[in-house]
């Protein structure tokens, strides 16, 4: 996305959401279901798990969403204040997890060990919220 010709936060998440959905709508992903059922059927889901480790061990970077429940949820009588997930054993050098629970957005961000400097992605993702939270009152 070329950053110059588009000033507004907002817009670039416009452009970006376009971006990824036109690729979730992908043939490729369409046809990659397809072979992972046959995998399946033919050969287990060992197999099938195989193929989608192979899948992922060749990305860097994993974003994963999961909206949570609006309203307080409770645990053996226990209040659930916050809630978060993640995904453990993945290969990918950088993962970025959201989840909403009672209204609010939480981010996680998961680094392979000397692969981004923490301090300065955490500024990165502030930074990036702030502008938007200001794009949206104007």
């Amino acid at each position: 996305i070329p950053m110059e010709k588009l000033d507004n936060p907002l817009d670039i998440l416009g452009k970006v959401k376009e971006i990824l959905d036109r690729k979730k709508m992908s043939f490729a992903i369409f046809i990659m279901g397809k072979v992972l059922g046959y995998v399946t059927k033919f050969k287990g889901p060992q197999a099938t798990a195989k193929c989608m480790y192979k899948t992922l061990v060749n990305t860097t970077l994993a974003v994963t969403n999961m909206a949570g429940p609006g309203e307080q949820i409770s645990l053996a009588g226990n209040k659930v204040k916050t809630l978060y997930f993640s995904v453990s054993g993945v290969p990918q050098a950088l993962l970025v997890t959201s989840t909403t629970y009672m209204g609010s957005l939480r981010v996680q961000v998961i680094a392979a060990k000397g692969y981004v400097d923490a301090t300065l992605l955490s500024r990165c993702f502030a930074h990036c919220f702030q502008e938007m939270k200001e794009a949206v009152r104007i």
